[in-house]
């Protein structure tokens, strides 16, 4: 039927049921409900119905129960069957107090067979429970957060190169690292292809963009100048008018800039926003010292969950656990793609192999997660709801929508559990280095 039976269905009368425990945290279920009960949640359904439908004869939901059953009972077997599977499974959970289920209910069988019994069989993925070592026996890897001054000049050599200014070499000779500006044509030397113009390219001499032979063709060019090289193009190429053959570039220098970094000096730390080169210094440290923080609580985590999952084969995490995993990870990525500009659904992609390769890293990822949560439960971590509030609001006011209206969609979304979860685990993470002798902020 494909019927997913949620967890909290009310409970109904007793009935009997079995149980199998199967690979990877599964459990099968059998379980049945005899022809008077199955009778008695027809007639329940069907007296139901009589009170919204019409029957020729009859006043509005006065129509005897036989007539309406007799007319319209084959319009209930659906909702019985769906009925009698969520009282049946309502009533293993109530009978299983040791039972977690943590993916809806796999019915694979539901309906009432020619005896009027009622026969439900399913499966359902369980919460493991592992015996973990004790996180005061675990093992800290080195990590120095100390900046040192050769880190902080490199930070500010880079900042430096985002501030470079480009300016035009007026008597000059194209060298690595300039930019030429270029007008560029194609030509086939073996006569395979009709020639065409590029039009105007930018080149960073170096990168190689042409390949190797142009950028040596135009060391030493000055501007008006043309130079030609013949490459072999690789079959692979995005270009179907050149893949795979024998091209001869005519590049014709328009123009040559040359990258002027900025002096580090007073003057460059105003333009960034300091007030002095000495505050900038210390403003880069702290942030650099920021990220040694994250990468070191980042290294440890990884550590300390290697050390736990050591005797727990990541094969027997519960499939469900591992779809979802899964399918954040190819949701993340097709995401990315779009923002690139690239339609996930075009073909550009293969997903079965994207999905095959990417599973071992969510199998990974599920069983981090069944750890983590295993010890917020053990250790009773909670998150205030005050620092749920406080999250929703700094992401409201950055999307610009009201904090009621944006609580709304997250909660509509069910970003608002995840969100909740998600500090949940993050605290666990905290409180799992604690306990193994770590720093944590």
């Amino acid at each position: 039927m494909g019927v997913r039976v949620p967890p909290f269905a009310p409970a109904g009368d007793t009935m009997p049921y079995e149980l199998e425990t199967k690979p990877n945290h599964t459990v099968a279920v059998s379980a049945y409900l005899d022809p008077e009960a199955v009778e008695e949640e027809r007639t329940r359904l069907l007296k139901r119905l009589a009170r919204r439908v019409r029957i020729p004869g009859f006043r509005p939901g006065k129509a005897p129960l036989k007539v309406v059953r007799a007319r319209l009972g084959h319009e209930i077997e659906e909702d019985l069957q769906e009925s009698l599977a969520r009282r049946a499974w309502a009533e293993v959970l109530e009978g299983e107090e040791g039972l977690e289920p943590i993916s809806d209910f796999r019915i694979r069988r539901a309906e009432v067979e020619e005896d009027g019994t009622f026969r439900l069989e399913g499966e359902v993925d369980v919460r493991p429970r592992w015996e973990l070592p004790d996180p005061e026996g675990l093992e800290l890897p080195e990590f120095s957060i100390e900046v040192t001054d050769e880190e902080v000049d490199e930070q500010l050599e880079r900042m430096a190169e985002r501030h470079a200014q480009w300016e035009p070499v007026e008597d000059g000779e194209a060298e690595d690292g300039m930019v030429a500006e270029a007008r560029v044509g194609v030509e086939f030397p073996e006569g395979d292809g009709e020639p065409f113009d590029l039009g105007e390219v930018v080149l960073l001499l170096g990168e190689a963009r042409l390949g190797e032979k142009v950028d040596e063709a135009l060391q030493g060019a000055r501007p008006g100048e043309t130079r030609e090289a013949e490459t072999q193009v690789p079959g692979d190429h995005p270009d179907e008018r050149i893949a795979g053959k024998t091209v001869r570039y005519r590049v014709e220098v328009r123009t040559l800039r040359r990258k002027v970094l900025p002096e580090i000096d007073e003057g460059f730390a105003k333009t960034v926003g300091a007030e002095s080169l000495e505050e900038l210094r210390a403003k880069v440290r702290e942030a650099l010292e920021r990220e040694k923080r994250t990468e070191r609580r980042r290294t440890w985590r990884r550590a300390l969950l290697d050390q736990l999952e050591r005797d727990i084969d990541p094969e027997s995490v519960p499939p469900s656990v591992v779809d979802a995993a899964l399918k954040a990870r190819l949701e993340s990525l097709a995401f990315e793609l779009m923002m690139r500009g690239i339609d996930p659904s075009s073909g550009a992609v293969d997903w079965n192999q994207v999905a095959a390769e990417a599973r071992p890293d969510a199998r990974k990822a599920a069983l981090d997660r069944l750890v983590l949560e295993q010890l917020a439960d053990q250790w009773g971590i909670e998150v205030p709801e005050k620092d749920v509030e406080a999250v929703v609001r700094e992401e409201a006011r950055r999307a610009g929508v009201p904090v009621g209206e944006y609580r709304a969609k997250m909660e509509a979304e069910g970003r608002l559990a995840e969100l909740r979860e998600g500090a949940r685990l993050a605290r666990a993470v905290d409180e799992l280095i604690r306990r193994a002798g770590g720093e944590v902020e």
